[in-house]
């Protein structure tokens, strides 16, 4: 469909997975949620050694996005962070893990609020193909 004058494409957050440099065959896999202007919204809180990892990973947090823990915490006694954990399990897998994490510090706590903010708004955005084009297919035989 044409898009008439005056109207704009909405550019919507998206995941982006990427290799650590220098570990392609050992592992080394992150991934980070961009605003729709290209912005780091969100990174994961660590690596993961294959994308086979990332991929549960990121089924957690798609599945558990609603029940995350949230911390806000001021490191080094100037800078503001925040941090997501996973909910704890019954099965003690991933059991409270850090799933993700500011892609920058804040200088003031309301602002570290607002990219917490910021960060769960863009997740709620995903679309089901967002998602999954982040997520490796089923195994190869």
């Amino acid at each position: 469909m044409a898009q008439g004058h005056g109207h704009r494409a909405v550019r919507r957050p998206r995941l982006l997975a990427w290799y650590e440099p220098g570990t392609e065959r050992d592992g080394g896999v992150g991934w980070s949620l961009l605003a729709g202007n290209g912005r780091e919204l969100a990174r994961g809180a660590g690596l993961y050694r294959t994308d086979r990892e990332l991929g549960e990973a990121m089924r957690e947090l798609r599945a558990d996005r609603h029940a995350l823990h949230l911390l806000v915490l001021q490191r080094q006694g100037r800078f503001w962070t925040w941090v997501a954990h996973l909910p704890g399990r019954r099965s003690g897998v991933r059991e409270g893990a850090a799933i993700a994490c500011s892609a920058r510090t804040y200088l003031r706590q309301d602002q570290c609020r607002n990219g917490l903010a910021g960060f769960l708004a863009a997740l709620e955005q995903l679309r089901p193909a967002d998602w999954e084009a982040l997520l490796p297919g089923p195994p190869k035989r």
